[in-house]
Formats: structure tokens, C-alpha cells, sequence
């Protein structure tokens, strides 16, 4: 047997966007063609870059970087970067007298800086979003070009400018555009998020780690910040596209209230009360509700032994308290703890009558999730009062139960 391969990881679209600054900067200046540059990370890595393209006149240098995420699975791995570099142009002029516009007018300026005299406007092109919603860590209206990867940026032409033996113009623009951005973040929940027109140029250390929780991490808590911000007092959290759908439907709440939390319920539920939320619903199949109604709070375990014991355990409990046939309950039981996996646990108590014990495990997800939140999770104080609700959806779209 051949050895696991290790993981590649890869680089975010900041550092994309930062290595075709810098190159078309170079570019510009030196009017000649560039065919790979060296950018410094966060933490101080140099990494290089290979440029894609490389175009430049007296006026103006664009440059490209495809990105490369390594092995993460993420929709802009093999995004296409850009960055133009062009000098002031008379013509256009911001209403700070003095920055240089470019000649499309309907780009958004991210940031400006001063480098050795000379005036440079960092503005959001074709295929990078614009911010329209309030929460996340840009003001509305801007282009969806983060803070690390503006420093980044900035921190890369300084370099260039600061290093040429060629004095840059008094003012020029740096324009980052991804030329497919539009359709790329079809693909994204960037629209849920409130960013408009195209992909974010993200990054906070300019690597990316293949399959990263952090990043569904991120990106949960900044969908509940905007959730916060545009006044939402109930959140649903849900365990896919499928579930969100049908909760949509259901709940007819503000589409920011809405969470895609994939597997991780617990860090969402601690997320929830940090933010001041006291209104949770948790959308999801019976697969999810199975493995939290077990305990578990970060549900991409695979091994469904623990879940359908669970089931088996809730079958013969409920026996007590229901007016249930003891020979068929434990004949049930049995088959549940050798079916293959929770669905198809589901279709056995479906398809015997048993309605009730899906409903006791729905119960059993809320007093989970309600007692991880005032034990388990470790929040200090615990919550004096939040309430935790359930929506089960079927395997074909249906509404199961909901409490």
C-alpha cells in the first residue's frame, strides 16, 4: 500500500491579488514584463509567485496570478487575479483633488496610502464584490477586499516603489479585478452575506489549509454578525442547502437569519449565545438530529454505531409512555441496530408507524443542544435563558416535525 499523501496546502485570494499588485507595479515602472514575484506573508514568509500574464504601456500594467489552493476543495481554486496598474489620467479626477479615478467609473474605492510622495488609490474592479450589508469587517459600499489583504497589498507596492531607481508618478491606481469573480460566487455565500457583484479577496495569514474548519468557521460567525446587524432576533441553523430550503419556507424569516452550519452545531450554538441570540432553530434530516440526539456536536463522525443505538435506547424507553406493542417495539429495535446508517433507520420507524419515536428524538436534539449550552459548552456565565427549537425536514423535502 502507497503512503498517504500529505495535504498541499495553497494561498488565498489575498495573496493573489497581492503578488499581481506587486507585479504590475513592477511592471509599470520598469516597463517591462514580469514573469514571477515575491510577496511576504502575515507572518513574514516570502513565497513566489509565477504571473500568469503581463501586459504594460507607458500608462498603465495589468498583471495575473491564478490561484492555487492546494488541496482545498474551495470554488476560486484556479481563479484568475488581476491587477492594473495605471497613472492618473486628467480626465478623472475623485472629489479628493488629487487622486487619480480610473476611467470606469463605476468602481469602488477600497483604501488610499501615501508611499514616497506618491498618491495611490487601491480600488475593487470587475469580479470582486461589494459590500451591502452591515456587519462584516468593511463598511457598506466598499469592495469586499478585507483588511489583511489591503495591508498586504499596500505593504507590496511600498516595496516595489520604495526599491525603484525609477521615480513612480505623483498618482496612480491599483485595480483588482477577477475577470469570472460574478460567476464564481454563484457558488459562495456571498449574497446571503451581502456581498454583491463577485468573490471576496480574502485571507488573514495568505495560505490555505486544505478542508479548513476554520473556514466554516469564519464564516459562520460572520453570518451571525450580519444576522445581528440587520436586527434578526432568531437565527436558524442549518446542517445543509436542502434543510435551509425548506426552512425558508417554512419560518418565513429574514434571509439573513438563515445559517449554513454544515457539521458544526456546537461551535454554532456557542456562537449563537456569544452573540447575544436567544431564539435558536436547528433545521436539518434525521441523519444530524440522530448523531446530536446522541451527544454529538460536531456531526461529520462517520461511524453511525453510536446514533443507532441512540434510536434503539429512545424505542425501547418510549415503551413506558406510549401505547406501544412491547414485541414490535423490540423488533424494531433490533432492526434499527443493524440497519447501515441513520436514513435508512429512519425509513424502518417510518414505514412501521412509529411517528412517535421521530418525534422523541426531535426532543431529545432540543434538551441536548439546550443542556450543551448551559453545561458542556464551557461559556462562563452559562446563559440564563435561551430557547432552543427543532425542524426536521424528509428526505424528499417534506416538513417531519417541528417543535
Amino acid at each position: 500500500m502507497s503512503p498517504i499523501r500529505e495535504l498541499r496546502h495553497g494561498y488565498t485570494t489575498g495573496s493573489c491579488a497581492t503578488a499581481a499588485a506587486k507585479a504590475a507595479t513592477l511592471a509599470h515602472l520598469n516597463q517591462e514584463c514580469v514573469k514571477e514575484v515575491e510577496i511576504t506573508l502575515p507572518k513574514g514568509e516570502k513565497v513566489l509567485f509565477k504571473v500568469h500574464s503581463c501586459t504594460f504601456d507607458k500608462e498603465s500594467a495589468r498583471c495575473s496570478v491564478i490561484k492555487d489552493g492546494g488541496d482545498d476543495p474551495d470554488v476560486t481554486n484556479g481563479a484568475e487575479i488581476e491587477a492594473e496598474v495605471r497613472i492618473q489620467n486628467t480626465e478623472y479626477r475623485s472629489q479628493n483633488v488629487g487622486w487619480a479615478v480610473p476611467t470606469d467609473q463605476r468602481l469602488n474605492k477600497a483604501f488610499e496610502f501615501t508611499v514616497y510622495g506618491s498618491q495611490v488609490a487601491v480600488y475593487g474592479g470587475k469580479g470582486v464584490g461589494v459590500i451591502t450589508k452591515p456587519g462584516l469587517a468593511l463598511p457598506v459600499g466598499e469592495p469586499a477586499i478585507n483588511p489583511v489583504p489591503r495591508k498586504m497589498i499596500q505593504q507590496a507596492v511600498e516595496e516595489v516603489v520604495s526599491s525603484s531607481f525609477i521615480p513612480p508618478p505623483s498618482s496612480f491606481t491599483v485595480t483588482i479585478s477577477v475577470p469570472d469573480g460574478e460567476q464564481i460566487a454563484r457558488g459562495t455565500l456571498n449574497e446571503r452575506l451581502g456581498i454583491i457583484g463577485g468573490i471576496s479577496i480574502l485571507g488573514t495569514t495568505g495560505i490555505v489549509k486544505p478542508i479548513s474548519t476554520k473556514a466554516w468557521a469564519d464564516t459562520i460567525s460572520v453570518a451571525l454578525d450580519v444576522a445581528k446587524a440587520a436586527g434578526v432576533e432568531e437565527v436558524v441553523l442549518t446542517t445543509g442547502r436542502t434543510s435551509e430550503k425548506v426552512a425558508m419556507e417554512r419560518l418565513k424569516l429574514p434571509s439573513e437569519a438563515y445559517i449554513q452550519m454544515g457539521d458544526h452545531v456546537g461551535y454554532s450554538l456557542r456562537e449563537c449565545v456569544k452573540k447575544g441570540f436567544k431564539m435558536v432553530t436547528i433545521a436539518g434530516q434525521f441523519g444530524k438530529f440522530t448523531k446530536i440526539a446522541s451527544g454529538e456536536f460536531e456531526t461529520n463522525v462517520r461511524d453511525s454505531t453510536l446514533e443507532l443505538k441512540t434510536l434503539s435506547d429512545i424505542i425501547l424507553q418510549s415503551l413506558s409512555s406510549h401505547q406501544i406493542d412491547h414485541r414490535r417495539a423490540e423488533k424494531v429495535a433490533q432492526m434499527i441496530k443493524s440497519a447501515n446508517t441513520a436514513r435508512q433507520a429512519y425509513f424502518i420507524i417510518r414505514d412501521e408507524g412509529m411517528e412517535e419515536i421521530i418525534e422523541a428524538v426531535c426532543m431529545k436534539v432540543c434538551e441536548n443542544s439546550y443542556n450543551y449550552l448551559k453545561v458542556g459548552a464551557g461559556l462562563k456565565p452559562a446563559p440564563t435563558h435561551i430557547e432552543v427549537k427543532c425542524l426536521l425536514v424528509g428526505y424528499e423535502g417534506e416538513i417531519v416535525f417541528a417543535v
